[in-house]
Parts: structure tokens; C-alpha cells; sequence
């Protein structure tokens, strides 16, 4: 029988951290910014509180999405497979990273060549590796906005 971790420990993806629903996706995609880490887009959106709100907790949300175009539902199910895995390994030390009262939505989007729909999905390795440096440029990217006035942590009520 295998050993199960306690709920709400670092190593746990929980559903509350996957970003769902349209609306936050659509806003994320609209309004985010983004860039390219290998063979992954990462779109993510600082939130920003609505005039007095009070500031809460540090939130992290991330989305899991392949294009259809990127070869058969299983292949597609397989790379999200692997991003959510990558991101879940290395998820809890870029939330600790970031500014407290920070809420971030992310998208993580496979973007590999569309010539490769055959192939066998990459390495987890290697998307792993995409995962682990997009997040630490994210996280360098979302501390200049902060630091800039850019974030909701300079935000006045």
C-alpha cells in the first residue's frame, strides 16, 4: 500500500491551486504577459485587489493547457501530465519566493513544434527543466513589477 502525504503539505498539488473556471482564463490570456521557456509559454497575470479589499493570503494559481493541434487526446494528456508534475515539484519554493498578499495566475503552455505530433512526448526531464527556469525568470519578473509599482502590493485603499 502506498504511503499518502498529508493534505496541504509542500509536495501536494491541490485542486485550490489549479486556476479554473473562464473568466480568470480569459483575463489571463487578455490581460497577462508571457514568454517563452524552451518548449513552454508561461502567460501569468498579477491580480489586483479591488479598492478596499483587504490584502490576503499569498495565492498562486497555475493552468495546464496543449493545443489540439499537438497530436491525439492522449499525447495531449500526457505533456499536461508532465507540466502539472514538473510545476508541482517545484511549486511550493517560487510561492515562498514571492512577495506576501501577492495572487498570480500562471498558464503553462506546451508550445513545441507542430511537426513533432507523432513523436512520444519529451523527457519529463527536460520539461522539468523548461518549468524549473521559467519560474525563477517569472519570479525575477514579477518582484521588478512589484518593485516598480506594477503590482497590487504597492496598491493604496
Amino acid at each position: 500500500m502506498a504511503s499518502q502525504q498529508p493534505i496541504g503539505t509542500p509536495v501536494g498539488l491541490p485542486r485550490s491551486a489549479i486556476l479554473r473556471g473562464n473568466e480568470p482564463v480569459r483575463i489571463l490570456f487578455q490581460q497577462g504577459k508571457g514568454f517563452r521557456q524552451g518548449s513552454i509559454v508561461i502567460k501569468y497575470h498579477v491580480v489586483e485587489l479591488a479598492q478596499g479589499e483587504p490584502p490576503q493570503q499569498q495565492t498562486v494559481l497555475a493552468g495546464f493547457f496543449v493545443r489540439k493541434g499537438k497530436g491525439g487526446a492522449i499525447r495531449r494528456n500526457r505533456i499536461r501530465r508532465l507540466l502539472r508534475e514538473s510545476y508541482r515539484l517545484v511549486r511550493h519554493g517560487f510561492v515562498q519566493s514571492l512577495p506576501p498578499g501577492l495572487t498570480v495566475h500562471l498558464a503553462f503552455l506546451w508550445s513545441a513544434p507542430s511537426g513533432d505530433q507523432q513523436s512520444p512526448p519529451p523527457p519529463f526531464a527536460d520539461i522539468q527543466n523548461d518549468v524549473r527556469k521559467g519560474l525563477e525568470r517569472l519570479r525575477r519578473k514579477v518582484m521588478k513589477d512589484v518593485q516598480e509599482g506594477h503590482g497590487p502590493a504597492t496598491a493604496e485603499p
